[in-house]
């Protein structure tokens, strides 16, 4: 017996003909198949209701709460099934010809968010292959013994944080603001650095999988420029943004993009009477948003969103959540499409900062309602999305002058 929702193959409708339905054949089938050599070069085995880890005789129907003695017991027959299936095709004659390998994996976990097991079983190659790969790097600066700044590069291993060496360009200061990594070969980290006629300029470092290099980047700005985010779309597709200075007030966004050979400055977003100052991207090759603060000299700094098509964005009508200065410093784009951003407002009643939530759907921004645990200042500097679902959000609180970590959750 089996159920619809259980194998994926039937629910693709260009699999919805006699031809491909006619491929799929009780498991039975399978030990003949073996004992004749007469496999495909590709074969999805799906437990039946009573093997799947649902269900079990007579009925074979969903039963057994997760860690009971019915769950175990289903459990157990599951497991038991795979090993059979295991061993009959280790066991083959056809086993012991060419380059095989079985895949062995689950479709689901208890939620979204869940760990899914995947073991692969070759008849070549080295056994006990684990992958180690951790994807997780921090990036900032550190003042050196002259208070000068010197960009700081640091990797968790799945075990602890390690600092791992990264050039300085500039003659005088070196900053890294953002990180996003592909894979651990293929991360990349944009900041600013500093020439020795006090000169700021956009900086891009890439890492290799060996070492961390500097990958030139253009300087549209005639006085300064500077990186303050990115997101890595691909190998060949990353966006960083930050801000270009001219010779007068206002200054410019700055959005540039990577397309696997060469860093390329995009037309940003522009107001003549605003200075942008874009903090957070997120976004893909069709929608980009940036997320920052705007500046005049005739009020406080208000939002900034600006989103569209990469090669020219447009600026969009965002709240505030005060008559004070307002930043929105990340960005992140959840599962649905639909994106947010996290900053600070200041309270102009008590001059203290409280948390600004914002988020975006159908070009339209509205605020979100998020807590200011302490009874002093409180902000958030970033925010990301779970591909499973909810937002994660960090910054700082304080409570009678001492601060500490803030980390909020949406769900």
């Amino acid at each position: 017996m089996y159920v619809a929702k259980h194998n994926g193959i039937v629910n693709f409708a260009n699999m919805q003909n006699p031809t491909d339905l006619a491929k799929m054949t009780p498991y039975q089938q399978l030990s003949a198949d073996l004992a004749s050599g007469q496999v495909p070069n590709l074969s999805y085995i799906v437990a039946d209701e009573c093997n799947d880890m649902h269900g079990a005789p007579t009925w074979c129907v969903d039963s057994g709460k997760p860690g009971d003695v019915d769950d175990n017991w289903l459990v157990a027959r599951g497991d038991q099934f795979v090993g059979q299936a295991v061993n009959a095709i280790t066991s083959s004659p056809m086993w012991q010809a060419g380059t095989n390998a079985i895949v062995v994996t689950f479709d689901e976990g208890n939620v979204a968010t869940s760990k899914i097991v995947t073991v692969v079983i070759t008849n070549h190659g080295p056994r006990g292959v684990k992958d180690n790969t951790s994807y997780n790097w921090a990036v900032g600066y550190y003042a050196d013994a002259g208070f000068a700044q010197r960009t700081l590069v640091q990797h968790w291993d799945g075990t602890a944080w390690s600092v791992i060496p990264s050039p300085d360009p500039g003659a005088v200061q070196n900053i890294l603001y953002g990180v996003a990594a592909l894979s651990d070969s293929d991360v990349w980290a944009v900041g600013a650095d500093q020439d020795a006629n006090r000169v700021w300029h956009t900086l891009a470092e890439h890492w290799d999988g060996t070492s961390w290099t500097v990958v030139p980047t253009p300087d549209p700005g005639s006085s300064g420029n500077q990186f303050y985010a990115l997101t890595a779309v691909s190998s060949s597709s990353v966006y960083a943004t930050g801000q270009q200075s001219g010779a007068a007030f206002p200054s410019q966004a700055l959005i540039e993009h990577w397309n696997g050979r060469s860093w390329s400055a995009l037309t940003p977003p522009a107001d003549p009477a605003e200075s942008l100052d874009p903090f957070g991207v997120t976004g893909t090759d069709a929608a980009l948003t940036v997320a920052g603060a705007r500046e005049s000299d005739a009020a406080p700094f208000t939002t900034l969103v600006a989103a569209g098509n990469p090669q020219q964005l447009n600026l969009l009508t965002t709240p505030n959540a005060s008559s004070g200065e307002q930043d929105l410093f990340g960005a992140a784009t959840a599962p649905d499409g639909s994106a947010w951003a996290a900053g600070w407002y200041i309270n102009p009643a008590s001059g203290n900062h409280g948390t600004l939530v914002e988020h975006g759907a159908g070009g339209q921004w509205s605020l979100a309602a998020s807590p200011d645990p302490g009874t002093g200042d409180n902000g958030l500097a970033a925010i990301t999305a779970i591909p499973g679902g909810g937002l994660w959000a960090v910054g700082v609180t304080a409570a009678s002058g001492a601060f500490s970590t803030l980390i909020e959750h949406h769900c």
